[in-house]
């Protein structure tokens, strides 16, 4: 596979499945440039062992004076989350847990399809950079049943967006390797499955 700095080319018709057979989170290039391409600044990262998505460690505290060469430079050694929300510019994730739920939410936001998305053990994580207001609050996302089937991330939250998940012991991947689009928070269309 490709040097994460590089990262595959993959289009907007690239398969779930095939998005599963490669990951950019492999060898021991430096991620950090491709990830600020990715996900453009300011951003701060959280600095996680390997395998790890998150602990009792605070990081509530880092901001993006904390962005330092060296603590860029030591976040190849383990997984790497991303503070959300305003401490990051407004950039937020829609992390959608169901992988039946993940095509209906493209179906209804057709804005998505080329924004930077990610895959852990199921679903799909969707990063958004949003212009303007938007909840400044997590909130649980639902099935029109009830179900939960996943988040929205903002302040107070984090996601990895780079490392080896801890349930499967597998990379996370990149299902489309593309910058973050940036919308406003009322173009996101909650009607339908979700």
């Amino acid at each position: 596979p490709p040097k994460s700095d590089e990262g595959p080319i993959v289009d907007n018709e690239t398969s779930f499945v095939h998005a599963q057979k490669s990951s950019p989170n492999t060898g021991n290039s430096d991620p950090v440039p491709n990830l600020h391409r990715l996900l453009g600044k300011p951003i701060v990262f959280i600095a996680w062992p390997k395998g790890v998505k998150g602990s009792k460690k605070k990081w509530n505290h880092l901001t993006i004076d904390h962005m330092t060469p060296k603590y860029l430079a030591d976040l190849k050694n383990g997984n790497i989350g991303v503070v959300l929300g305003q401490k990051s510019d407004g950039l937020c994730v829609i992390d959608i847990d169901d992988d039946e739920m993940v095509q209906p939410f493209l179906n209804a936001n057709p804005k998505l399809q080329d924004t930077l998305q990610t895959h852990g053990s199921r679903g799909q994580s969707f990063w958004i950079r949003f212009k303007g207001n938007y909840p400044l609050k997590s909130s649980k996302l639902k099935s029109l049943t009830g179900t939960d089937i996943g988040e929205f991330r903002s302040n107070g939250n984090q996601s990895i967006v780079w490392g080896m998940h801890p349930g499967t012991k597998e990379p996370y991947k990149f299902v489309v390797e593309k910058p973050v689009t940036e919308i406003e928070f009322d173009e996101i269309n909650w009607t339908g499955e979700i």
